[in-house]
């Protein structure tokens, strides 16, 4: 909690100190202090369509970092579901109470509220089976970049193309999820330990498990035969749940594009199956990298380079998501369900803010993808990429 209060407080500072650099703030301390007492909720509305001066927007645009919604960053799902399964049902109704409303943005909807002075903050029923309303970070990022199509016209010279970025990135921004990196190997001292998810840990522990049995024979007491074991060791692979996808081979062709195989758990598990190999394990094509779910992609798209999260995969495409959208699968069906009731005749809006990004292998050879690792700092490590 206090490492993310001291990202709030840093980030609030980097904004502020961007509002008083664009000249949307005054520099003076007491000057700034005298626009506190301002009703943001009314400038946020009276912006979209009146002139303000410039500080009445820098005014404005503190109060929607202050508040700038929710943005999930859970990759799994655990005991808050059911909350998060709150919030993404408040968000749905908030927007369709801000159509139904006729109001453009959020702060043009809690302007109206608070002039009626009903709550403009995030708080449940009295059973606190829901929330009355919740804002979601997609519709700050819509109510800043009306607020600034609107503005931009009447401060040419402060509202720029360079303050836009600046101030848009240090509003919306969130840090992705850093992969937990594991720890050093107590006998190879140089080699890190394999996460539990390995099908070489699977191994390890089967075996492991098999070696600490133990046969009681009236008084007697043995460890299982080296025959014993195999047999019970072959048993228990034919019996491993295979019915889902351990990763995706990516191999080069004979003609320069790339192919791909899905490689199931089940034959992940099976001995012989090379975790390092430098060849695909289905073709015996050179292997030019193995995918698996969560595992992050350079590739370039739309112009500009983008780090892409393996969603998921099936024959012939792998499905992504930009790196910081946590809750993706979540907002897909999210999404899906939006679909299905404007089909049935429902007047629902269809959250277009998201969408999965799909290729086929040699899709990803045009996009120039290559796998990258992010340490805990944040940093990238790109080797650069191999055609």
């Amino acid at each position: 909690m206090r490492r993310r209060h001291d990202r709030v407080l840093k980030r609030m500072a980097r904004f502020m100190d961007g509002l008083v650099r664009f000249g949307l703030l005054p520099n003076d301390d007491g000057e700034r202090l005298a626009l506190s007492a301002l009703d943001p909720y009314e400038l946020r509305r009276k912006g979209l369509d009146e002139p303000l001066i410039a500080s009445e927007l820098g005014r404005a645009l503190y109060h929607l970092a202050k508040r700038r919604g929710f943005k999930s960053s859970r990759k799994s799902k655990g005991e808050d579901e059911n909350e998060a399964g709150k919030i993404a049902t408040a968000i749905i109704k908030t927007r369709e109470q801000i159509k139904t409303e006729g109001c453009r943005t959020m702060g043009e909807y809690l302007a109206k509220r608070h002039a009626q002075r009903e709550t403009v903050r995030a708080r449940t029923t009295a059973d606190g089976k829901e929330y009355l309303l919740y804002t979601q970070r997609a519709m700050v990022a819509e109510e800043f970049d009306a607020l600034w199509a609107a503005q931009s016209a009447h401060h040419p010279n402060i509202c720029t193309e360079e303050a836009r970025a600046f101030l848009r990135d240090t509003l919306l921004f969130q840090r992705p999820l850093l992969p937990v990196q594991p720890g050093r190997c107590i006998f190879e001292v140089e080699e890190f330990r394999e996460p539990l998810w390995s099908p070489l840990q699977q191994q390890f522990r089967v075996l492991q498990e098999l070696n600490n049995l133990r046969v009681i024979d009236g008084l007697e007491e043995r460890a299982l035969t080296l025959e014993e074991r195999n047999t019970l060791r072959d048993a228990l692979y034919r019996y491993v749940k295979g019915d889902g996808n351990y990763c995706y081979d990516i191999y080069r062709l004979d003609n320069g594009k790339w192919g791909g195989d899905v490689v199931d758990i089940y034959t992940a598990n099976r001995p012989g199956f090379g975790l390092r190999s430098k060849e695909a394990y289905k073709s015996g094509k050179p292997l030019v990298m193995r995918l698996r779910q969560g595992d992050i992609l350079k590739l370039e798209h739309d112009g500009r380079y983008k780090l892409m999260c393996v969603a998921q995969f099936s024959d012939g495409k792998i499905i992504m998501s930009e790196h910081n959208e946590a809750n993706a699968d979540a907002r897909n069906r999210l999404r899906k369900e939006q679909a299905r009731k404007v089909q049935d005749g429902d007047d629902v809006r269809v959250d277009e803010s998201f969408q999965y990004l799909q290729k086929s292998p040699d899709g990803l050879r045009q996009l120039a993808a290559r796998l990258v690792g992010v340490d805990v700092l944040g940093y990238v490590n790109d080797t650069g990429f191999k055609a």
